[in-house]
């Protein structure tokens, strides 16, 4: 099977890569720089003109679409350009529609504080970010339509694994215990989040490529762990040797509850892996 991978040196699509290559898919990587293994060809898709460029005119068996401007630790981004590299990577493959498309969407779509979410939640965007991934959802659902390519979407929780350079928390708090510094805790950390590890993404987007019909499916671990639990796996990881300094909380306090039943009678999958092995893994990989 020939896959278009986008974002292919990212988080998620590099662990993608990794899965799928393994299982003998041949995998066509692209993304802005070709840096590191996983990337075939660099391809800008915030260029209009990207589609004009020597690119192979296969007839791709799934494109997994992942590329995504994301706020990182060094920078802020315009979120529309999601959007735009939406738009443009669907001019890419107008001469040759895929047989399948699959979007890497986020559950950031949802009203997220309005309790546990299912696929059947209301539509309500509280960010930009959240918005331009719901706006990139729906234009490449219409396109598909109209060019009979099969659409699925994964809505993804927050992703966390190694060289992470968001701005989430497990992110920061990598970041400040390998710099000998203390871990910001705002609030009172009883915040809940769901967390799946990038690795498993590689197994879940196998098991997305296998049904013959399309779908849309939040993709999240569905046991939600508060922020003080981070804060104890963290410890005992490092035996205690890290500080945590309390602060006012800077943004209202929501609560990740993801119903995961659609996922799990779907994808079949096996046992994701346990926050504190995923954690132990990016500390001492």
């Amino acid at each position: 099977m020939k896959i278009l991978l986008t974002g292919a040196n990212g988080l998620i699509g590099s662990a993608i890569s990794k899965h799928l290559s393994k299982e003998g898919f041949s995998i066509f990587g692209i993304s802005k720089t070709n840096s590191t293994p996983y990337t075939s060809m660099a391809v800008d898709l915030l260029d209009s003109k990207c589609f004009e460029k020597d690119f192979p005119s296969t007839k791709w068996d799934t494109v997994v679409h992942c590329a995504a401007a994301m706020p990182t630790a060094a920078k802020q981004v315009d979120f529309f350009e999601n959007v735009v590299m939406t738009s443009n990577l669907s001019k890419l493959l107008e001469m040759n529609p895929p047989k399948q498309i699959i979007f890497i969407g986020s559950i950031d779509i949802y009203d997220l504080g309005s309790g546990p979410l299912s696929e059947n939640s209301p539509v309500n965007p509280p960010t930009r970010y959240g918005l331009s991934k719901w706006l990139s959802e729906e234009w490449l659902r219409v396109w598909c339509k109209q060019n009979r390519v099969l659409f699925k979407s994964l809505r993804l929780t927050h992703i966390y694994g190694p060289n992470d350079n968001g701005r989430k928390f497990i992110a920061n708090a990598v970041r400040s215990i390998q710099t000998n510094l203390p871990i910001d805790l705002y609030g009172d950390g009883l915040d809940l989040r769901d967390f799946i590890y990038s690795e498993d993404m590689g197994p879940i987007l196998h098991a997305a490529i296998k049904p013959t019909t399309g779908f849309t499916i939040n993709v999240a671990s569905g046991k939600s762990v508060t922020i003080l639990d981070l804060i104890k796996c963290f410890k005992e990881i490092t035996r205690g040797t890290i500080e945590v300094v309390q602060r006012e909380r800077a943004k209202p306090k929501i609560d990740y509850q993801i119903d995961t039943t659609k996922m799990n009678n779907l994808l079949s999958l096996e046992d994701l892996t346990p926050i504190n092995e995923g954690l132990r893994k990016i500390m001492y990989p």
